[in-house]
């Protein structure tokens, strides 16, 4: 069966501290395993990374697997998710997604 696998990456917004910047990670990292462990139908993995390598060329990454399209667009208008767009564009910005069958 096809999977869906959804990867998005951002920077971090300029104006900000690094230790603010880990705090922006680690909210945004909160709120991404609490939105996993709500059980959405048809979200296999989410995993949210602030721990990157240094040749990375974005500071934050989310990878996230979904059963099927449908998966992925419900997780994309479910409210916790909606929260999630907030928080991310107040506090990361360069924004890149990638989505793919796997």
């Amino acid at each position: 069966m096809a999977m869906i696998r959804h990867v998005v990456a951002w920077d971090f917004k300029e104006g900000f501290t690094d230790a603010e910047n880990k705090n922006h990670a680690d909210l945004a990292k909160e709120r991404f395993d609490e939105l996993s462990q709500i059980g959405i139908t048809g979200v296999e993995v989410m995993d949210f990374r602030a721990e990157l390598l240094p040749a990375s060329t974005r500071k934050v990454v989310l990878n996230s697997l979904f059963t099927n399209t449908e998966a992925l667009l419900a997780y994309k208008r479910h409210p916790i998710h909606m929260e999630l767009v907030d928080i991310m564009a107040k506090y990361f910005d360069d924004r890149v997604c990638v989505d793919f069958i796997e």
